[in-house]
């Protein structure tokens, strides 16, 4: 092995030993915050002592100097600790965790590494971390005081001395820390996930042989059922032959000795094809069995090795609570239970985003601030429990509860109203459950403001969506003041899966089964119409029905026209429902999904293909695309004026903004996006011109001379023509209480120009207009 394989290899070992080091210092640093005994925060702290110590030798391995020294830094703040020469504080435990951070990036990120003069900064502050110190308890006079620095070095002759222990003699003689790489068994060998991917898919692939044996299987059986047939049907004619034989008219007859001759012949013939086609079908039988078991097993097998417990992706939500909370002004601590139990990592992968959205949720929506909590006679300490939980041997189930607000029912109602998703008499005939559905609706939001951590209404449906894919399901339940809880039950693993078979204008299709509610056979005078489409009435409800192959564009079957009688498949997705008919159910069976390949990887309504038993190969419907298009396919709606169409007007924007560079920036955004603008240089300026002509939306900066964005805002809401008008800050001003104040006076959406993004600018125009 050449020098720079060797150094690739050791990188890669030493970015996983970081990561397990990083987990523990982190995990350690959120439980030193908390009330805990003596005893136990001895412990934790030297356990982040030693991994610090350890990441520190590690990094001196690899050559990363850098790492080295902030390592070293890290460390000497961790033995003042242990040593009572160092008090914890909320500002002590900030550094360490920017430290921390700082420290991955260097391992993790190769576009976005800190430079020098960051590190520099951490450094210095590490090694003077007493000025963040407020008071210091009295040293105990009765004990000999030992100086940090000469206590440090002897715990670092003590660790190095532990390590070498078990070391072979030549790295004795060696001064620097050797690599900890994480404890190996000797029976384990270390692979690349991707590597595990792909041995699993090839075992999955394996599994076709199985459906074949399985197609085989039946083959053989209708054949011998037929075998069967023929056999009993030539007794009775051997029988009738037989008597025949008897009759010596017949005998002498030239047609009866050549019809006697052989019909004994025939009779062994067909006894022999008999007694073959039996072995055969117990053969058939008993390989299909064996191919069956040995393939399960296998591909369960390599299964298991895929699997992770929660652990691996909850680690870091501990911290990424804390610094959510941090930047808002609030407290509150996750608790986290059954992160023991395992899932696919492909499934935990695509769980990750879902669970950070919720998290974020939770922390800016559910959970108010101390002074809030408190003046509702809560503990000022809000609470976010995730608990993990396997419902069967298939499925897990994740429940996110935060103790916090709840959610308004009220004003989730108006949002819907407003929004168009549903009209005022149908709420009165809607559960709460249902009411509640709505959350998952693109563009319902009950925060008041926009801001870049949440209130853009999008996060939940994303949710949703996410979780369908994996053939998994998210439900929410809450109750005012008292919090609010999400469910996400999703499969442990992404493999075979049930699959129903339908046949669409004489085309077969795999509707997976994890989206069906139901199957149905009505007549056709069922159906009525409402709103110029197709429904029927299903659990006192109107469904709507549409045809499959219309939806797929795939032509109209005239045999189905004539028909009497419907099949439907009643889907659920994106929180709709709605009956697809086609010509015929075929069955339900196994099916083993395969992605389409570029280019067909963005096929509309179709997810991926599966081989049928017979060796066709069937597409499979993508549940939610075929929904979403059932719904382009509906009559269309008349366009109310103003609305839609050709003739509708630009939309207008005023823009209120001092700085000149900011002022055309943002004019030549919303100019491109096909907005009609005009730009004014502050509060006065953009108040009067809202009074001489109308404009459909407000983008205000708030530090402006004369009259700033806040006082622009509570003018505009204190008028009764301007009231209503959508208002955008987009603003300098980071701080929670600003954010909190553009709430107060009434603004829709609060925007900051550090973490501005174009598209995020014209996401929210394009949701308040």
């Amino acid at each position: 092995m050449d020098e720079a394989e060797l150094i690739k290899r050791l990188l890669e070992t030493f970015k996983i030993e970081v990561k397990e080091h990083i987990n523990t210092i982190s995990k350690g640093l959120i439980e030193l915050e908390k009330d805990l005994d003596a005893e136990k925060s001895a412990k934790i702290l030297e356990e982040i002592y030693r991994s610090a110590h350890s990441m520190k030798g590690a990094s001196r391995a690899v050559n990363l100097t850098e790492i080295e020294q902030i390592c070293q830094a890290l460390e000497s703040c961790f033995s003042k600790m242990k040593n009572k020469e160092l008090k914890a504080s909320s500002q002590v435990f900030d550094i360490f965790h920017s430290v921390i951070n700082t420290i991955e990036l260097l391992v993790n990120n190769d576009e976005e590494k800190p430079d020098k003069d960051v590190i520099s900064h951490y450094i210095n502050t590490l090694l003077n971390i007493e000025a963040y110190q407020e008071t210091l308890p009295p040293p105990d006079t009765n004990q000999p005081k030992k100086t940090a620095v000469k206590k440090q070095q002897e715990d670092e002759k003590k660790i190095e001395k532990e390590e070498t222990k078990t070391q072979p003699k030549p790295q004795e003689e060696s001064k620097e820390a050797p690599i900890k790489t994480p404890h190996i068994k000797e029976d384990t060998i270390r692979l690349s996930s991707k590597k595990i991917d792909e041995i699993y898919l090839l075992a999955e692939e394996s599994l076709q042989v199985k459906l074949f044996h399985q197609q085989e299987f039946n083959e053989i059986k209708l054949m011998a059922e037929d075998i069967k047939r023929i056999r009993k049907a030539w007794s009775v004619v051997y029988s009738n032959i037989l008597n025949l034989k008897q009759n010596k008219d017949i005998q002498k007859e030239k047609l009866g000795s050549t019809l006697f001759a052989n019909i004994d012949t025939i009779d062994e013939s067909i006894k022999s094809v008999e007694r073959k086609f039996n072995a055969l079908q117990n053969t058939s039988r008993f390989v299909q069995n064996t191919t069956q078991n040995i393939l399960d097993n296998l591909v369960d097998e390599i299964k298991q090795v895929l699997m992770l417990p929660f652990s691996n992706l909850l680690d870091g939500f501990p911290r990424l609570v804390r610094d959510l909370s941090k930047a808002m002004h609030k407290e509150i601590e996750i608790e986290i239970v059954g992160s023991n139990i395992e899932v696919d990592r492909r499934i935990m992968e695509e769980l990750k985003d879902p669970l950070i959205h919720l998290i974020r949720n939770s922390v800016d929506h559910g959970i108010a601030t101390p002074t809030e909590r408190l003046k509702a006679g809560k503990d000022k300490k809000g609470i976010i429990n995730i608990n993990i939980q396997q419902v069967d041997a298939n499925n897990v189930k994740i429940d996110i509860k935060d103790d916090g607000r709840g959610i308004d029912i009220e004003q989730l109602k108006e949002k819907a109203i407003k929004l168009g998703h549903i009209n005022k008499e149908e709420t009165k005939q809607l559960s709460e459950e249902e009411i509640l559905k709505m959350l998952f609706k693109s563009g319902i939001t009950t925060t008041k403001i926009i801001t870049d951590i949440s209130g853009r209404g999008l996060g939940l449906a994303i949710v949703e969506e996410k979780v369908e894919k994996l053939g998994g399901k998210v439900e929410v339940k809450s109750q005012k003041d008292k919090g609010a809880t999400f469910s996400i039950i999703v499969p442990t693993s992404i493999s075979k899966t049930q699959g129903l078979v339908v046949l669409s204008n004489q085309n077969k299709y795999i509707i997976p089964v994890s989206n069906i509610l139901e199957t149905l056979r009505v007549k056709k005078s069922y159906l009525k119409k409402v709103e110029n489409r197709d429904t029927i009435q299903h659990q006192k409800k109107t469904l709507p029905i549409v045809n499959l192959a219309d939806v797929l564009q795939i032509g109209f079957n005239e045999k189905g026209k004539r028909n009497s009688f419907l099949h439907i498949v009643i889907i659920e997705s994106l929180n709709q429902r709605i009956g697809f008919v086609v010509d015929e159910i075929v069955n339900e069976q196994e099916v083993l999904f395969k992605k389409l390949n570029h280019p067909l990887q963005k096929v509309k309504n179709i997810a991926g293909v599966s081989l049928l038993g017979t060796g066709e190969i069937c597409p499979i419907i993508n549940s939610q695309d075929i929904v979403k298009s059932s719904v382009e396919i509906a009559p269309t709606m008349p366009v109310q004026k103003g609305e839609k169409g050709d003739k509708a007007t630009k939309k207008s924007i005023l823009i209120a903004e001092d700085s000149i560079t900011s002022r055309l920036f943002l004019k030549n955004i919303l100019e491109s996006a096909g907005y009609k603008v005009r730009a004014t240089i502050d509060g006065r300026e953009a108040f009067t011109a809202l009074k001489q002509e109308p404009f459909d939306l407000l983008v205000s900066d708030i530090e402006m001379p004369r009259m700033n964005g806040f006082e622009l805002t509570e003018n505009i809401r204190k008028d009764k023509v301007l009231g209503e008008l959508p208002i955008v800050l987009v603003t300098s001003l980071s701080k929670r209480e600003d954010q909190e104040k553009g709430i107060e006076v009434g603004a829709n959406a609060y925007i900051i120009k550090s973490s501005f993004e174009q598209s995020n600018l014209l996401e929210v125009i394009k949701r308040l207009i």
